[in-house]
């Protein structure tokens, strides 16, 4: 490795040809572990492998690689097995995301390696590679960028948690089951259901005989033998992935389109059963499926269900999927229902109840940094099973941040700092103010005002949380659930206070202005209860922080009761 860089650690050598590498490679140590990214203009495929000569000419022999003549090699003193397998993995991951390339591989294994310094070296390792990746023009954006996208953040190319593994593997179980017809998987914000979804369809859209099992854990070959019984079985054919909401929607269907296999046509709307029947139906965020009760708009609802032949008055979107299916996977979480709207809860709790349904849960915050004990705290906060000044107290060396701010003029300073510094930093509030500027014709110029801040509620955008504006106005719970964010600012509205005497929150009904989240409701009690669970969802948005702010007092003290303030 004499030609090693400046920073010696790593050695990449380019080849126009791969035939150039089995000519020069006495250059090389053929033994020694690399990996290697085998490219052409548009498709792209990352390997690693102890003796790149032999697994070259398998290659050749492959009816898509052999189209793919460049090749980077990368090399390094530092390698080991389990190293080499990790860089894989991690450049798959990036090289996806990043979108230069279309890659040809499969998910990558689930190896779960552990090994000296590979933290502190290896990640240095990989900013060099990925800086020389730019400079070579092999990759288009930074970390950070790619760190930050909706490709990189629901993109199935991860190793997924122990837990996720889990979740995987007991869906193909139900998958294999001829006795269930239901699965659904409980999971609060940021347990990463989503991941999961995105997972299951690559997974089952991909070819095995890509892995080889002594380089994978034994979950995961148990994984793969699960797939393999069911494609043999050919019971799983068509498959479709339905979200209720229209901007994650289409979020996920760009996901799907840069993915080998996939395509966005998989990523359905609710209105399409209708038409459609699949074998399988997945539906993420199954919490926010509809019912008739106050939505605005009939059309969309009442057409569908007249196709099935169901009266629009009485029947759900949840009864469309077990129609339409001859499996159904539910994703839900009830403390993220939000409005009348969204089918009762009791319908789950049925559900649930009958034979042919299958149960999972997931617990362990995979988004905020604060872990699942901040997840944790936030219920208990909610619940007020705290007692009075019980902070929350951060898991040693993290750098996660919840904090109270007096000032919103601070809290939106800050929020606007971390925007510039990394990215992806909004804020978010409760929908206690009308939004103006959205009417055609509006000649007011903002939405809010509070201590002389003027801002403007969400642009109607598809996808708000990355159009570029977005960090200079106010996200409504509509528009970021289901998203991540790095820092979120919260805004506790006119509509939720704190009465210290009753120990109990409040709520004033004249001051939610979400129409439509409030007509209907069966008591103050169930309005009270979608408010709570709009703030616990929205403060579950921060991956490494989240700061809040409200506007009534008591709701001031309270934050500031369980919450470390900003200026001290």
């Amino acid at each position: 490795m004499s030609e090693a860089k400046s920073y010696s650690l790593i050695d990449i050598k380019d080849f126009d040809k791969v035939q150039s590498v089995v000519k020069k490679y006495s250059l090389l140590d053929s033994n020694w572990p690399v990996v290697y990214f085998l490219r052409n203009r548009t498709n792209g495929y990352v390997g690693e492998t102890a003796n790149v000569i032999s697994r070259l000419k398998n290659h050749g022999n492959h009816v898509m690689k052999k189209d793919l003549k460049a090749i980077t090699i990368i090399l390094s003193d530092r390698f080991n097995k389990s190293a080499t397998l990790d860089l894989e993995a991690q450049l798959i991951r990036y090289l996806q995301a990043d979108g230069k390339f279309t890659l040809l591989n499969a998910l990558p294994g689930q190896t779960r390696h552990n090994y000296f310094q590979k933290k502190e070296l290896y990640e240095k390792i990989f900013e060099d590679i990925w800086q020389e990746f730019r400079e070579k023009k092999i990759a288009k954006k930074t970390i950070n960028q790619i760190t930050n996208s909706n490709l990189f953040k629901y993109s199935p190319y991860k190793e997924l948690t122990e837990t996720q593994l889990q979740a995987i593997s007991e869906i193909l179980d139900f998958l294999l089951d001829d006795s269930l017809k239901v699965m659904v998987i409980e999971g609060g914000a940021g347990t990463g259901k989503s991941v999961i979804s995105s997972y299951l369809f690559k997974l089952l859209n991909s070819d095995l005989t890509e892995y080889e099992e002594e380089d994978l854990s034994e979950e995961f070959v148990n994984v793969l033998e699960k797939v393999r019984r069911l494609k043999e079985r050919r019971t799983i054919n068509s498959k479709a992935l339905a979200i209720s909401m229209t901007s994650f929607r289409t979020t996920m269907g760009k996901v799907f389109s840069t993915v080998p296999g996939l395509n966005k046509e998989m990523v359905i709307s609710l209105s399409n059963l209708g038409d459609l029947s699949y074998d399988l139906i997945v539906v993420d965020e199954a919490h926010r499926l509809k019912q008739r009760k106050n939505l605005a708009y009939h059309k969309n609802f009442d057409e569908p269900a007249k196709k099935l032949n169901l009266d629009p008055a009485t029947t759900n979107e949840m009864e469309w999927v077990l129609l339409r299916s001859k499996k159904a996977v539910f994703f839900y979480d009830q403390f993220q229902s939000i409005r009348p709207t969204d089918i009762d809860d009791e319908l789950f709790i049925s559900l649930k109840g009958k034979p042919e349904t299958k149960v999972f849960h997931l617990k362990e915050q995979l988004r905020s940094e604060g872990g699942t004990a901040f997840s944790e705290f936030l219920g208990n906060m909610f619940s007020k099973q705290l007692r009075l000044n019980e902070k929350f107290i951060l898991p040693k060396g993290s750098g996660f941040e919840f904090l109270y701010f007096d000032s919103l003029k601070e809290m939106r300073e800050r929020i606007l700092d971390k925007d510039h510094e990394i990215g992806l930093s909004r804020l978010i509030a409760g929908f206690s103010w009308n939004w103006k500027t959205k009417k055609k014709g509006a000649t007011e110029t903002f939405d809010i005002e509070i201590d002389g801040i003027q801002l403007k509620w969400n642009s109607d955008k598809p996808d708000w949380i990355n159009y570029k504006e977005s960090n200079s106005e106010v996200g409504s719970i509509h528009k970021t659930q289901g998203y991540d964010l790095n820092y979120c600012g919260i805004i506790f509205g006119k509509e939720i206070d704190y009465d210290w005497g009753a120990k109990k929150f409040i709520i004033n009904k004249k001051e939610y202005k979400d129409v439509n989240g409030k007509k209907g409701v069966k008591s103050d009690e169930h309005l009270l209860n979608y408010l709570l669970n709009i703030y616990k969802t929205s403060i579950l948005r921060g991956i490494k922080g989240c700061y809040v702010f409200a506007v009534n007092p008591g709701m001031k003290q309270f934050l500031k009761a369980h919450v470390i303030s900003f200026n001290l």
